[in-house]
């Protein structure tokens, strides 16, 4: 229906992708909030008519993602504005900004509902259960799958994490309606009252959903790090260059969907003129914004590989393994002078290692001296998953 209402009203043609998000990102919104004041429409009725209070926490859920689709068609149109004085990099954070108070809207429905179910827990009330009820629920369970595929597929196409997590919110109010259901059916056919248990399993379940999507929509905002297949296929695309034997110190900057910026230094035979470094490294550039959609700005590191330069850089990258296994090298600069020969490097050390620095650094000295007792060593500790 999405992709019917933008082609056929909005005269888009081409599929959800980065050009046209927007778009379909407002579509998307309205159709969320035009179905889900719907569903709290006919489940407040279904409530009303048997009396239970699981399914009033249900229509709450129903409102707070109308509420919660609002927030996003606002994220959405507000983070179309490009770059400007104070906001250089352009406004595409506040989809993330628009995710995180969804998530707190969630959460305080949640709140909310779970209070009105313990009301029902401490004093329970008798309820009705009619084919009209039954029918309401299963229909309603029908529309959240519906809105489950089409965010989750329209927010793959358009990276876009609100209506990803839009779509978890809709999978999971299945699995909410679905439990709402087999509460009446269970108060209505048996002695035990267990509406109000089931409206406090909703509420608890819409808390949970709410405080997931604060901790994804908050990781964004602080700044989540890249995949490991986003780093693999930019090493292999800066690597698959002539000239390039190594890249290190990589830096990525999300700014929103449409504007993501990473840096590297990338290590290169000292022998090249600064000219040919130059034209290379666009190149490089280039190719990385076209294959992976990030602005890239690449640093040469030159580095002189005579015989003598690889034989000191391998049995240094031995020695450093000795010491720790998840420790790495890179930047290796060997200055000779008349006391003997000093190696520059930096060491990669996983975030997770706790050993302090001046630790690590009186490791890595000894394990230098051991290779060679006239060699000096200035050693920068670099912390850094990738």
């Amino acid at each position: 229906m999405i992709k019917l209402i933008v082609k056929r009203f909005l005269k888009v043609k081409q599929n959800p992708n980065l050009e046209n998000r927007h778009i379909y990102g407002l579509t998307a919104s309205c159709v969320g909030i035009g179905l889900n004041v719907l569903l709290f429409v006919i489940k407040l009725t279904a409530a009303l008519l048997s009396g239970s209070v699981s399914i009033i926490a249900d229509a709450v859920n129903n409102i707070s993602d109308a509420a919660s689709s609002v927030i996003t068609l606002v994220g959405f149109k507000l983070s179309k504005q490009g770059a400007d004085t104070e906001h250089p990099n352009g406004h595409g954070r506040v989809e993330y900004v628009a995710s995180f108070l969804v998530s707190l809207l969630i959460i305080v429905m949640g709140y909310e509902s779970g209070k009105y179910a313990i009301k029902k827990i401490v004093s329970p009330e008798e309820i009705t259960l009619d084919i009209i009820t039954v029918v309401i629920l299963l229909f309603s369970v029908l529309i959240k799958l519906y809105m489950y595929f089409y965010n989750k597929n329209i927010g793959k196409a358009i990276n876009s994490s609100s209506m990803i997590a839009t779509a978890k919110d809709s999978i999971s109010d299945v699995a909410a309606t679905l439990g709402v259901l087999a509460a009446v059916l269970i108060t209505r056919l048996t002695n035990f009252y267990a509406d109000g248990f089931f409206g406090a399993a909703v509420s608890i379940f819409i808390v949970y959903t709410g405080l997931s999507s604060a901790k994804e929509s908050g990781t964004l905002l602080i700044g989540k790090a890249p995949s490991a297949e986003f780093i693999k296929r930019l090493e292999n695309i800066v690597l698959s260059h002539k000239g390039i034997s190594g890249i290190h110190d990589i830096s990525y900057h999300d700014y929103g969907p449409e504007r993501k910026m990473v840096s590297l230094h990338a290590e290169m035979s000292s022998e090249y003129d600064i000219s040919t470094a130059h034209d290379l490294v666009d190149i490089i550039e280039r190719e990385l914004f076209e294959s992976l959609g990030v602005e890239a700005v690449v640093h040469i590191d030159p580095v002189c590989f005579d015989s003598h330069f690889e034989e000191i850089r391998d049995s240094l990258i031995k020695a450093i393994k000795e010491v720790n296994g998840n420790y790495s090298i890179h930047d290796l600069r060997v200055l000779r002078t008349p006391e003997g020969l000093t190696l520059y490097f930096d060491t990669s050390v996983p975030y997770g290692d706790k050993t302090p620095d001046k630790e690590i650094k009186a490791q890595l000295t000894k394990a230098v001296k051991q290779l060679d007792p006239t060699y000096h060593s200035v050693i920068t500790i670099d912390r850094r998953d990738v």
